[in-house]
């Protein structure tokens, strides 16, 4: 985990992909600039004169292992990444996670790209 913290929080990055049961949701996240701070345990989104943060963290879950956790709010677009994130793919220029959820079905995949 600490591996995984250490490296995202060294970056900023964008979405470069984000699906809801394969339907490609990314251009509602195009123009936004996510930073990872591990200190303050935040994350910071930028887009030209628009800014907001959320808790952020890494923990490790009984079930699926290491989870990816955000929490937004008052923002829409920005709410439809909240929740536990299982880990895809993690590399050292992007990382994808994805998110079932039981009761509804619903299937999310998202990919932050280094910039």
């Amino acid at each position: 985990m600490q591996q995984y913290t250490e490296q995202i929080s060294q970056s900023s990055y964008r979405i470069v992909d984000f699906s809801e049961n394969e339907i490609d949701l990314t251009d509602a996240y195009s123009d936004f600039v996510f930073s990872f701070d591990s200190i303050e345990d935040k994350v910071i989104v930028t887009a030209s004169s628009y800014s907001n943060e959320a808790p952020w963290l890494f923990y490790l879950n009984d079930d699926s292992g290491i989870t990816f956790q955000m929490n937004f709010s008052n923002d829409v677009v920005l709410e439809l990444l909240n929740g536990d994130w299982s880990i895809d793919i993690f590399l050292e220029e992007q990382f994808t996670l994805y998110r079932k959820d039981v009761s509804s079905g619903v299937v999310r995949y998202l990919t932050f790209q280094k910039i």
